[in-house]
């Protein structure tokens, strides 16, 4: 990370880091530090603590997290889990939608939970929004170079059974570009 924050970034290729499964992950990396850590080590695991490093300084270094689960105090020490700048949702309960978007109000009703449709949290806006389907090497390329006209999602991307929506395409604009991939 110090690499990253000492020097010109805009030759750097942007990092993710994707944390699946963190409910589960976390507290087992925890565990497995407590159980092997030696006397003098830090009390934190390193992999918790790099991620803790990743939330706080990641976009002025040009890293991104997606941390896929809920973040807990337990796991995360300080206000580390409220760095998170989005929150999406699909299938959740009203008692997810209330821990996870608290200032947004009462959870929305779920018109088409299984249809590709879920809720983006940013800033207490709260937004439905449609899934865009990717094979895993079309979101590798679209996220390592977006820049990169072939990377762009095109009209072969659908949701549900043989459905065609508007989906960001070949020929989108600067703005809706720029949403897609912050610099």
């Amino acid at each position: 990370m110090e690499r990253r924050l000492d020097g010109d970034l805009d030759t750097v290729p942007r990092l993710i880091v994707a944390i699946d499964e963190a409910n589960a992950t976390l507290p087992r990396l925890a565990r497995y530090w407590e159980t092997f850590r030696q006397k003098d080590d830090p009390k934190t695991s390193p992999a918790i603590a790099a991620l803790e490093q990743a939330l706080w300084v990641g976009r002025a270094a040009r890293v991104r997290v997606i941390f896929d689960g809920r973040p807990q105090a337990t796991a995360l020490r300080g206000a580390a889990h409220e760095l998170f700048a989005t929150v999406i949702l699909a299938r959740f309960t009203t008692d997810t939608w209330q821990i996870l978007a608290p200032d947004t109000g009462p959870a929305p009703k779920q018109r088409h939970p299984q249809q590709g449709h879920f809720h983006v949290i940013q800033h207490g806006e709260v937004d439905e929004t449609q899934e865009i389907r990717m094979t895993d090497a079309d979101v590798v390329a679209w996220l390592t170079d977006p820049d990169d006209p072939t990377a762009r999602p095109n009209d072969r991307h659908t949701t549900g059974p043989g459905a065609r929506h508007d989906t960001p395409g070949p020929g989108w604009d600067e703005p809706a570009r720029e949403a897609w991939h912050p610099r």
